[in-house]
């Protein structure tokens, strides 16, 4: 059976969705730099179950397994739910809304309930006032800090009006912006709009006006190119953007090459990117890579190929623009599957950027024992870690979770191995994605 293949979403994270045998069943896998992973299922026509996880996050290095039930019907819901995270922390999470015919409403509340310190409320809402006329609003307390903003959009033709009311973020003063975009009549192939945005704290000292214009258009069957300018004033002077995209439809997949340069603070950034995925004749291959250069510098992306029973991945982060972990990172890994029983062998290295000399290396096998969608496994390996002069052996358990062909994600607990290491030679509760690319 062929499954769907990975795509890009709005905010460039390779997305692999796909139903499994079950029509209540769904499932879905996030490979980028933070990955996650969540799978939910229904228990009834108004309950159901939904487990999740972050199984690597290289902004913090921080992991979490979540857990919740829910209850929808008749437009309300509401679940409840924990969180077990590294660190040994656990929060509980209890959220209800509500959506309807012009209407919709939703609050969610995290508590503490083990080492975890943030207390967190956030609420949504969005009520249709008049046909083209939408007031919305969101808001977040932390630790009793609140930021958030209230909005009204009004469409008239071809034309939008937005006035917002900011709450501070980090005890910055209240904003008001007023936005306006004019989609232009299609010019040829083209679709033209024009925009405006006036933004200023509440006693009219910091001031910004933004204009800009955005173009979209097909340049051949298979390839659009869209272009957005943009000229900002503020009382420190002007600040400009341009940015670029090509989009080409490729036979077994996609590219998009895009690239922005922005003039800010008297400076220049460059912030080329590009985004592929390919899936044919039992190959696959994904790339989502960005880069700044000029004032600010970094690095940020991960490449894989899948064929067969072989999956390489090579991820890398670096650069104060994307991160406060520098992260270099190889896998190779090899999974053959016979009745219901699957190995997993992976060779792979970590490394900071700036010091890959003193990277972590490791060798892995795992042997799991499948029940359809789960599986219940034993993990070994050894691992060499800097400060080590000596391959450290690891040992552990591990509970699996089937969350798209090929594609598992397993939590378990590691009773040997160094608590500083970042891969599978780290001690104690883990969680790990594995992507299965090949056919």
């Amino acid at each position: 059976m062929k499954r769907n293949f990975l795509a890009f979403t709005g905010t460039a994270i390779l997305t692999l969705a796909l139903g499994t045998a079950s029509a209540t069943t769904t499932a879905t896998t996030e490979a980028a730099l933070t990955e996650t992973a969540s799978y939910s299922t229904a228990l009834s026509s108004d309950f159901h179950v939904k487990f999740g996880a972050v199984v690597r996050d290289q902004e913090d290095g921080k992991q979490s397994l979540s857990g919740s039930l829910g209850y929808a019907k008749d437009g309300f819901s509401t679940s409840l739910g924990a969180t077990y995270g590294t660190g040994d922390t656990v929060s509980g999470t209890v959220a209800a809304g509500y959506q309807g015919s012009g209407f919709t409403f939703g609050v969610a509340h995290t508590q503490p309930l083990r080492n975890a310190t943030d207390v967190t409320t956030s609420g949504t809402l969005s009520v249709d006032l008049a046909e083209g006329t939408t007031l919305m609003g969101e808001g977040t307390l932390t630790n009793n800090v609140l930021e958030g903003g209230l909005g009204l959009t009004r469409t008239v033709g071809n034309t939008s009006f937005t006035a917002k009311y900011l709450l501070p973020e980090d005890a910055a003063p209240h904003r008001i912006q007023l936005e306006a975009t004019h989609a232009l009549p299609t010019m040829g192939t083209a679709d033209v709009a024009v925009k405006a945005k006036v933004s200023s704290d509440t006693k009219f000292e910091d001031r910004q006006y933004t204009v800009g214009v955005s173009v979209n258009s097909p340049v051949s069957t298979n390839s659009t190119v869209a272009v957005d300018t943009s000229a900002t004033y503020t009382d420190a002077g002007m600040n400009y953007g341009v940015g670029a995209s090509v989009n080409s439809n490729v036979d077994g997949g996609a590219v998009t090459f895009g690239t922005k340069v922005t003039y800010k603070d008297a400076a220049f950034t460059y912030a080329p990117s590009l985004k592929a995925n390919y899936d044919k004749d039992g190959v696959v291959v994904l790339a989502d890579v960005d880069t700044r250069l000029g004032a600010t510098q970094g690095v940020k992306g991960n490449v894989a190929f899948g064929v067969g029973s072989t999956t390489a991945v090579v991820r890398y982060v670096d650069g104060a623009e994307f991160t406060v972990a520098p992260r270099a990172s190889a896998e190779l890994a090899y999974v053959a599957s016979q009745n219901d029983y699957r190995t997993r062998v992976a060779f792979g290295a970590i490394a900071n950027p700036s010091d890959l000399n003193a990277y972590e290396a490791y060798g892995t096998v795992g042997l799991t024992r499948t029940f359809g969608n789960y599986g219940v496994g034993v993990l070994g390996g050894l691992s060499m870690v800097p400060g080590q002069t000596e391959w450290v052996p690891t040992a552990g358990v591990e509970g699996s979770l089937k969350v798209a062909d090929n594609s598992w994600l397993s939590a378990g607990y590691n009773f040997s191995g160094v608590s500083t290491a970042q891969g599978p030679a780290k001690s104690g509760f883990y969680v790990r994605m594995d992507l299965g690319l090949g056919k």
